[in-house]
């Protein structure tokens, strides 16, 4: 992954562990839009995922269901099982909730 995009990444995470969820959800969005413009679907996927998860840390569950199914819309089709099992059980989790 280049490294620009997962520095926002990270520092959106570190954002989200202070509990200043505008501040990482700026970051996520940095690194989405980044991630796009690279064309690469897996850092796509990656950055969904993410996104997904600060969302639901936060508590929007909508836009956490949102960005977890684009991510597993990526995954599926890049064909990468693990991480589509993990997502899946995440939206079922979600879901429940």
């Amino acid at each position: 992954m280049p490294e620009y995009t997962q520095n926002l990444v990270r520092i959106g995470n570190d954002y989200i562990k202070l509990q200043n969820n505008a501040e990482a959800l700026r970051y996520f969005e940095k690194a989405l839009e980044n991630s796009r413009r690279l064309e690469r679907k897996s850092i796509q996927a990656y950055v969904l995922s993410e996104c997904g998860n600060a969302q639901a840390t936060v508590g929007n569950k909508t836009e956490a269901l949102n960005f977890y199914r684009q991510s597993l819309a990526l995954w599926k089709n890049l064909k990468q099982d693990k991480v589509v099992t993990s997502l899946e059980e995440k939206i079922a989790k979600l879901e429940a909730n």
